[in-house]
């Protein structure tokens, strides 16, 4: 009987294991997907720039205010605020620092 409890016993350790992982596995998938998605996207908002590029939202916000960071598309004064992969990219080049 106990042979039989421990390998019982064992075989659920096995399955909570595999449900963990995959449940692990989904949700790292989400967010991979997720980031593919955005890099397809052309315009991008603040909280996407973040997301997939690292710079964060109130930096970007203080750069617009000060005439610095990347360069962005807005077609009025209170309208939405986007940025495009290539000029995120050129910004990041041009702040490159060189190791001497």
């Amino acid at each position: 009987m106990d042979a039989s409890r421990s390998e019982l016993s064992s075989a659920l350790e096995r399955l909570d294991l595999a449900a963990c992982l995959s449940m692990g596995f989904a949700e790292a998938l989400k967010g991979v997907g997720r980031l593919e998605m955005l890099k397809r996207r052309e315009l991008l908002t603040p909280p996407e720039v973040e997301e997939l590029y690292g710079l964060k939202e109130g930096t970007l916000k203080v750069w617009r205010c000060r005439g610095g960071g990347p360069a962005y598309h807005q077609s009025a004064k209170n309208a939405p605020v986007l940025y495009s992969h290539d000029d995120i990219q050129a910004f990041l080049s041009k702040s490159r620092v060189r190791a001497s």
